[in-house]
């Protein structure tokens, strides 16, 4: 980044002033009283001299304000908190027209604060720039309101440690003045409030008198063109957080041009989103930010954008954004594609989809209007990674971003149908988890989509439509309940206050869908706030916020209920099975092997492996007594017939399962134990060694973290574990070549295993163990939080509620979450 504000070193004082006033526009006033008449109120003002402001919303501002002799200047005034809930209409017409110190047309109208309509807005406040750096001021108030009563409407105005009150109420010639002021870096700040008891507050004139002037000295603006970026191929197009201020608070303009590099770029901007650059080709190229004020100063900022060649088979630094084109119905859409963060890392992973369809604003039918559609998307224009951790895995999406043609009026399907169709055939797309967004006009699409057809419906895995509600018909007949028969589930924003679109268009689409019969399980969500306009988007698709009310949250827990594939050649099995353990004096060890469905159908494919451990009551001799370690956990899911199968990014996934018995005489599960079924597990069956997973309940919980904490080459053959109803603690383990060895929780932070452990709030003789664990290795600051989830309804029983096979207490449960850990 480098920043030009056209210094000229090695020029005389004079001259270098002299030159630098000219080319920044900058202004000389040697002062003589100036007087600066402003009305705040409605509707522009003819009365000569005079400068009218009749927006009370924040924001508002007049700039280059004229003198009582109608002469420019450099001041400037903005309202930096609206008047009555920042509305633009927040004036009283009821002012006086009978004032002997200002005309009319500035008296009769006020803006105001107090409580109007339910709503109540206490202070507002109004900030004046560009004012003379060692110049003094006065400032003089004025406000009026005929109201025929004695109702206090004392307002109260205040400029640092000074502060003036008056009553508005009847007033037709009163006014109240600060003087003395010093601008404090060309600025004074005004505060309007009312006098505790009063019902309202006014701001109907403000005189500015400048009474010692000095010099006014124009700066020029601040200019951040942003950070230098570097960007992978295939993504082509960029864009460029810009940022720019005045230190006179004068209105500004702002121009990107290209520097240097590839003649190749398109440079799309418009005052709403920052630059855009697309059509990249690899090089390096330098754009630069020109910002000029009310008065002409400028200054410069540029920054370099490195295109280089594809990450391939490696982790994106960056998530991609790559212009792309599909020609459907005879029309040709341009669209971005953005792919995840490690998107290339897994040939296997599937990825769920976003689509994304905008507003009105942002139609257009060439690659040179399709920046535009970024406006409202700002997730994917900022290059925000886009990721989720749910209950210790990372999610994201792939996001398609369509734009309409032109010549359309509303969203048609096929637009929608090509982003499906298109994710589907050339990405890895999950098929079961596809998503609608919408803002406005894409909004009524997000909700009408599903509802025109039942092929549609059976495509969608939700919906979040923003600042826009649709009920489609077919012959007078709604359609809105295709939603709750082919369970679409639906979370839709707009806030009340909206002027584009009005509320009741959601409103409407709400009330019909809960009013189906069946009703929509879940029922529709509707975020629906009192403020926010139409705009609402940028809150409610923030990726911030906390995961009760995150969107992207709520979407990744919905999927499409898939038709099963056919069943695999074979069943899961249950087959006891003995082995000795060497390093424990050739003891014999019984376990069940447990192998998925179809593990015999594909010779080449490896398994994840899951080893069980068993609490106290489920000891036995390994052979006739085996059938005690069925009674709980994951071997009584299996027992049950439950086939272990779950679908983890996209994928059907399964366990080779390994459930070990320890003898009646064995007071704790030896880490030598589970060394011995690891070893047994990589030399007898198809083991994905990256996929080793470790869990086990009270006893069996203690020799999970027992074996891990052992050494760092234990914890560097485990994926991840989930012990329950306790952990290790003592601190050492006995082994017969080694003698007492002393444990270790960072060998788990310095392998990067996964934790999750379980217990119950009320289990008054282990739980300690589960947080003594948990804080241990807490300190060791392991790279991937810990993940803890305890029952305060629970005693010694976490068990009965951690190996849940379906989502009644967690999302994703114990085994999807396994699944998607993986050693690097």
């Amino acid at each position: 980044m480098r920043i030009d504000r056209r210094a000229l070193p090695g020029l005389p004082m004079f001259a270098a002033v002299s030159l630098l006033l000219q080319v920044w526009g900058a202004s000389e006033a040697v002062a003589a009283e100036r007087r600066f008449l402003i009305d705040f109120g409605d509707g522009p003002t003819a009365t000569p001299g005079w400068n009218n402001i009749h927006f009370g919303s924040t924001g508002s501002s007049l700039s280059n304000l004229v003198d009582s002799a109608g002469t420019g200047s450099g001041l400037s005034l903005q309202i930096t908190d609206g008047f009555w809930q920042g509305w633009t209409g927040a004036y009283n017409g009821g002012g006086t027209t009978a004032s002997t110190v200002y005309p009319a047309s500035a008296t009769r109208d006020t803006f105001f604060i107090g409580t109007n309509e339910g709503t109540t807005d206490t202070q507002a406040q109004v900030r004046l720039s560009g004012l003379a750096i060692n110049g003094t001021y006065s400032l003089r108030f004025y406000a009026s309101r005929m109201a025929g009563d004695t109702a206090d409407r004392t307002t109260r105005y205040t400029v640092g440690a000074q502060a003036v009150e008056l009553q508005a109420t009847n007033n037709i010639d009163g006014v109240v003045q600060l003087t003395n002021l010093v601008p404090s870096n060309g600025a004074l700040d005004i505060t309007v409030t009312m006098k505790p008891g009063a019902i309202f507050g006014y701001l109907g004139v403000l005189e500015v008198i400048e009474q010692d002037g000095g010099v006014v000295v124009n700066q020029p603006p601040v200019v951040n063109a942003g950070a230098d970026r570097t960007v992978p191929l295939p993504t082509n197009a960029v864009a460029l957080q810009q940022s720019f201020s005045d230190p006179e608070g004068q209105a500004t303009t702002f121009v990107w041009t290209q520097v240097s590099g590839p003649t190749t770029a398109r440079l799309y901007q418009n005052p709403w989103t920052p630059l855009v650059a697309s059509n990249l080709a690899q090089g390096t190229y330098v754009f630069r930010l020109t910002v000029t004020d009310a008065l002409g100063a400028s200054a410069s900022d540029d920054v370099s954008v490195a295109v280089v060649p594809s990450t391939g088979s490696g982790t994106p630094f960056l998530r991609t954004l790559t212009e792309k084109s599909v020609t459907a119905s005879g029309k040709v859409i341009h669209y971005y594609e953005s792919l995840p963060r490690g998107y290339n890392t897994d040939p296997n992973r599937k990825w769920p989809v976003i689509v994304f369809h905008h507003g009105v604003g942002e139609k257009g039918s060439t690659p040179e209007s399709l920046p535009s559609v970024l406006g409202n998307m700002t997730l994917v224009r900022d290059n925000v990674p886009l990721e989720f951790d749910i209950n210790g895995v990372t999610e994201s999406f792939i996001v398609m971003i369509p734009q309409l043609h032109g010549n359309y009026g509303d969203w048609q399907d096929f637009f929608t149908q090509a982003m499906i169709d298109s994710a589907k055939t050339n990405l890895r797309a999950d098929a079961d988890r596809v998503y609608l967004m919408g803002f406005s006009l894409g909004a009524f699409h997000a909700w009408s989509f599903p509802q025109r057809s039942d092929a549609n419906a059976r495509q969608i895995a939700a919906i979040v439509p923003f600042s826009g509600g649709r009920v489609y018909s077919v012959n007078g007949v709604s359609q809105i309940c295709r939603l709750a028969t082919e369970d679409v589930p639906v979370w839709t924003f707009h806030a009340a206050d909206d002027g584009t679109v009005h509320v009741s268009y959601t409103d409407a689409a709400v009330n019909g869908l809960n009013a189906c019969s069946p009703a929509p399980d879940p029922a529709p969500r509707y975020t629906r706030p009192a403020t926010g306009n139409h705009w609402i988007i940028g809150s409610g698709a923030s990726p911030t916020q906390p995961a009760a009310n995150n969107i992207y949250h709520w979407m990744l827990s919905h999927r499409r209920v898939s038709t099963p594939p056919n069943p695999p050649l074979t069943p899961r099995s249950l087959t006891p099975r003995m082995t000795t353990v060497p390093k424990l004096w050739n003891g014999q060890l019984g376990y069940y092997e447990s192998l998925p469905r179809g593990y015999d159908a594909d010779p080449s494919r490896q398994w994840p492996l899951l080893i069980f451990l068993h609490g106290l009551g489920e000891r036995g001799n390994g052979t006739t007594e085996l059938s005690r370690v069925l009674r709980h956990g994951v071997p009584a899911q299996i027992n049950a017939g439950n086939p272990l199968e779950f679908v983890v990014n996209g994928v059907t996934e399964s366990f080779v399962v390994l459930a070990p018995q320890l003898g009646e005489s064995g007071s704790s599960w030896h880490p030598y134990l589970v060394e011995r079924l690891l070893d047994v597990a990589q030399t007898s069956y198809r083991i994905n060694p990256k996929r080793v997973y470790l869990t086990g309940l009270s006893l069996g919980g203690f020799g999970t973290t027992a074996f891990v904490e052992l050494s760092l080459a234990n914890a560097q053959r485990i994926a991840a574990i989930a012990p329950t109803d306790g952990a290790h603690y003592g601190g050492i383990v006995w082994t017969p070549d080694l003698n007492n060895v002393t444990t270790n929780a960072c060998y788990l932070a310095q392998a990067d295993v996964k934790v999750w452990q379980f217990y119950g709030k009320n289990d008054g003789g282990w739980a300690w163990t589960a947080t003594d664990f948990v804080t241990r290795l807490n300190a060791c600051a392991p790279p991937s939080p810990t993940v803890v989830t305890r029952y305060d309804d629970l005693g010694h029983e976490a068990y009965t509620r951690a190996y849940y096979t379906d989502h009644t207490y967690h999302s994703p449960n114990l085994y999807e979450w396994l699944l998607a850990q993986q050693r690097p």
